[in-house]
């Protein structure tokens, strides 16, 4: 026996093993390697497969062994957001697309679709921070002004959502629901007259949304258009508009102004089938006898809303002004001198003209 093959030891036989050592953990780490990225790709085949089919479940199981064998591989990342997305598994869509953005900051797919995840999730930080990288890459056409304005909307920035919301109907003009957010945006700056223009552009694209025909009724009723005010609530009525007690009031009081209070008796009177004996109600269905010269009508309902509360001087007072419209003077004016001692405010309304015919 030699002294090397006898000698463990022996430092020629040692740097030998060494060698060989390496040699092996090269090729076993290469072919470890070559085998990984194989199973990845028979993964991600399997999986596009399963996508193209629709094959949701079984295209993301094998996406997800893919991505265990290479998470950074930018088809599988991009695939396995795209079918979360379409299982409607947003969060593990935003967890894929987010990875993807990490590995390739510019993709384009990672960026837009990010985005538009968290629009869905309101999380405006979010959306304007990848619709901001939508702008400097410049895609997404005018979908970046329409991410940007409709968060700006819904954090009541209303002047950032309107100049966005703008700029995004050059890209598509009959988007009802941009149509209305600028409309509504104009609402809650007070500033009607330029709302109605885009509440009527919304509703001309989609007429079957009766809140917002509704809604348009109401900025009418706020420019004191009141014909159109009516228009659109009854529209809005035959559209599938709840016809609730507020419903029939909003009509009843727009009626009035427009000086039809036998169709605002009408329409009280619905409003008190919805909600019996509500005080507020009954003194509009009084002041609408009232205006129709009903004036034993409108006695007997202000003496139901002294039922409910008989402190209450407006009520009082009004009764005796029924009085003397109907001939009796001293009754009324006896009425008129209590109600005065308990709301001293009414005085003054003794010498008007107008709003109690005297």
């Amino acid at each position: 026996m030699s002294y090397f093959s006898a000698n463990p030891y022996n430092p020629y036989f040692m740097k030998k093993l060494s060698i060989l050592t390496i040699f092996i953990f090269f090729i076993t780490s290469q072919c470890w390697s070559f085998n990984s990225n194989d199973s990845a790709q028979v993964y991600l085949q399997k999986g596009l497969q399963a996508k193209t089919e629709r094959r949701w479940q079984v295209a993301i199981n094998n996406l997800q062994k893919a991505m265990a064998f290479d998470s950074t591989d930018t088809k599988v990342l991009t695939a396995l957001g795209e079918v979360a997305m379409e299982m409607r598994q947003y969060n593990a869509a935003i967890n894929a697309f987010e990875k993807l953005d990490r590995v390739n900051p510019d993709n384009e797919k990672a960026i837009e679709n990010l985005a538009q995840l968290y629009s869905w999730f309101r999380n405006s930080e979010k959306v304007n921070y990848y619709a901001a990288k939508m702008e400097k890459l410049k895609i997404g056409g005018g979908k970046p002004h329409y991410l940007i304005g409709m968060a700006a909307y819904r954090d009541e920035n209303y002047a950032v959502a309107i100049n966005r919301l703008l700029n995004y109907l050059d890209y598509d003009p009959n988007n009802s629901e941009v149509l209305y957010s600028i409309g509504r945006s104009y609402v809650d700056l007070e500033h009607y007259d330029k709302a109605i223009s885009y509440y009527e552009k919304a509703i001309a694209v989609d007429s079957s949304n009766y809140m917002r025909i509704y809604e348009l009724g109401m900025v009418y009723y706020s420019v004191s258009n009141n014909k159109k005010a009516i228009e659109y609530y009854e529209l809005a009525g035959r559209k599938g508009m709840r016809q609730d007690g507020e419903y029939f009031v909003n009509l009843g009081n727009v009626y009035m102004n427009v000086g039809d209070a036998q169709k605002g008796i009408e329409l009280f009177k619905k409003a008190l089938e919805k909600k019996p004996f509500t005080p507020s109600i009954m003194n509009d269905l009084a002041y609408a006898y009232y205006a129709n010269k009903n004036y034993q009508e409108a006695i007997d309902t202000w003496d139901q809303v002294m039922q409910v509360n008989k402190n209450d001087a407006k009520a009082l007072f009004m009764i005796g002004i029924a009085y003397q419209k109907k001939g009796d003077k001293a009754k009324g004016q006896a009425l008129c001198d209590k109600a005065i001692e308990l709301d001293p405010s009414l005085a003054g309304q003794k010498q008007q003209k107008g709003g109690f015919g005297m």
